[in-house]
């Protein structure tokens, strides 16, 4: 039976708590009309889905393998995939958008999640994120979530691998020791949250059916 003692309830970031705000399109086409160039948001937004695709697919050489170099490599991909800027144009576009990112101004807060979260704090429920992200995930979180504490904010540019790989879920097992917790974990994505956190023996409901932990915890 899961308790509040016994059980530990892990959170995905961009897609469940989080959300670019502005729009991801929209800021690469105001920023992009800073550099001289001039791209609609649905220009950007097919650019971008295509390049995502390419460079975070896992048949690449790397895998599912993060750090941070290699998150910022893949980043710095897709905003020239996008763009096509000029030679020397790249480096610092990309940096532009790499900071905007980087603020936690520029993130919206889901508020279903966000009252979900605060709820299962408030009755002392052990709480975190799990997220394919890097370290400007840290900042964002001690905006937005300031009840979670920093040792309890997982990120794949810090594990090593990136979800859906089991080693990301196996990484957090150990840190928290695997004989204490059953594990919950929360997400939007189907592969990554889902059926990846069911794959190592994890409970796993989508953000969309949150209802089922007001009723199953009577928050």
């Amino acid at each position: 039976m899961i308790t509040k003692d016994n059980s530990y309830i892990f959170f995905d970031a961009a897609g469940t708590l989080i959300y670019t705000d502005p729009p991801v399109f929209e800021v690469y086409s105001r920023i992009g009309e800073e550099f001289g160039i001039s791209l609609s948001p649905d220009i950007i937004s097919s650019r971008f889905s295509n390049a995502f695709k390419e460079h975070f697919r896992p048949e690449n050489s790397t895998g599912y393998k993060s750090s941070e170099a290699l998150e910022k490599e893949r980043w710095e991909q897709v905003v020239t995939d996008v763009f096509l800027p000029k030679e020397g144009q790249c480096k610092e576009l990309f940096n532009t958008l790499w900071q905007y990112f980087s603020k936690p101004e520029h993130w919206g807060v889901y508020e279903d999640t966000k009252d979900l979260l605060y709820r299962l704090h408030e009755q002392n429920f052990n709480i975190g994120i799990a997220s394919n992200f890097d370290s400007r995930l840290i900042n964002i979180c001690k905006m937005h979530f300031p009840l979670i504490h920093e040792s309890n904010i997982f990120y794949s540019s810090d594990i090593g691998y990136a979800k859906p790989d089991i080693r990301f879920f196996q990484h957090i097992i150990k840190e928290l020791n695997n004989d204490k917790y059953d594990f919950i974990m929360i997400g939007d994505d189907e592969i990554n949250d889902i059926q990846a956190a069911k794959k190592v023996g994890w409970q796993a409901i989508h953000r969309d059916d949150i209802r089922i932990l007001f009723e199953k915890f009577k928050l």
